[in-house]
């Protein structure tokens, strides 16, 4: 019976607007449809690309550049979430990026550095913030307890939950569709990473991590794994992400002196799995003696149009040459 009330109840979705709230993924989902999400194995909606390790070490430069990506034309921010970064996996995960939404952006600082609420909160208006953020979950610091969890996604409810969620993070700052941002990550001789992101203006958000976990007795990993990601949930339509992806560049450099043949190619690691996710992402590497230039870009595949009933005077708007009309209209 399931079977049959599910599809119905996303067709209906299609041609009648949202109203109210709904807590948790499957109220969402039984009142709207499919949706987007990261915390539902069969409806993700993330896109990722990645898949190369390279040395770390002083002299090691990685960098990314990227404009913001222009407001989606539907967005719930209380409750829908988009990440948009270039990262590095070590121990835990170096994640200078771009927040739209409810989102992890805040921790108590030492000596616990849980999560914790924002202020600004991404989740009161449509606005993009930039936030460099060292994240790591199921390990405290400097505990004498030696468990490791996976990795775990970025989604609110990690907040709740006393011990299993940290965070580094530096200032929260706006900034506005079309922005140049840069991402920079670099370890020093004393083996503390600095991250940061930043605009031409010279605004700047920025973190130092000296140790994994911050656990005084660790020592960084000698490579660090390379991904970038738009990363979101509870997205309830094509309509909720952004218009179009702006590419992302990402530039690896190493010192001087250091051998050919550390480079090594990217391609998609997550694709999304959801019906109106960008499933048509692409990635092209480039390389010489001392550099490795990627360059991703998040793209969703061509397909005919369907014309829906005009809903709340939507208008038209372009998404990588399709003109859609009313709500939806990508499937």
């Amino acid at each position: 019976m399931a079977a049959i009330i599910v599809p119905v109840l996303f067709a209906l979705a299609a041609i009648v607007p949202f109203r109210g709230s709904c807590d948790g993924n499957n109220c969402r989902r039984s009142r709207c449809g499919d949706i987007c999400t990261e915390t539902d194995c069969s409806h993700f909606g993330n896109v990722c690309a990645g898949g190369a390790r390279v040395p770390a070490g002083p002299g090691w430069k990685y960098a990314s550049s990227f404009e913001a990506p222009p407001y989606p034309p539907d967005f719930t921010p209380h409750n829908a979430t988009i990440f948009y970064y270039f990262n590095l996996l070590s121990k835990g995960q170096f994640v200078p990026q771009l927040i739209l939404g409810n989102g992890l952006c805040n921790g108590t600082g030492p000596p616990h550095y849980t999560c914790s609420s924002c202020d600004p909160s991404p989740a009161t208006s449509v606005q993009w913030y930039m936030q460099a953020q060292y994240f790591w979950t199921g390990h405290d610091p400097d505990s004498m307890q030696q468990h490791r969890c996976p990795l775990n996604r970025r989604s609110r409810s990690f907040e709740q939950t006393a011990g299993t969620c940290h965070v580094i993070a530096g200032p929260l700052i706006p900034v506005h569709p079309g922005e140049l941002v840069t991402t920079t990550f670099t370890i020093d001789g004393t083996h503390t990473w600095h991250a940061s992101i930043a605009t031409p203006d010279g605004k700047q958000s920025s973190i130092k991590v000296p140790y994994e976990y911050m656990e005084h007795y660790q020592m960084w990993p000698k490579s660090v794994g390379l991904g970038t990601c738009m990363e979101v949930d509870d997205l309830m339509s094509r309509r909720y992400y952004p218009p179009h992806c702006p590419e992302i560049t990402v530039t690896i450099t190493a010192p001087p002196g250091t051998a050919d043949g550390w480079q090594q190619p990217w391609h998609i690691t997550e694709d999304p799995t959801c019906k109106f996710g960008p499933s048509a992402s692409t990635v092209a590497s480039s390389q010489s003696a001392l550099t490795s230039t990627t360059i991703i870009n998040y793209r969703w595949p061509s397909r005919a149009v369907a014309q829906l009933p005009t809903l709340e005077d939507p208008g038209e708007w372009q998404v990588e040459g399709i003109v859609e009309r009313g709500r939806d209209a990508i499937a």
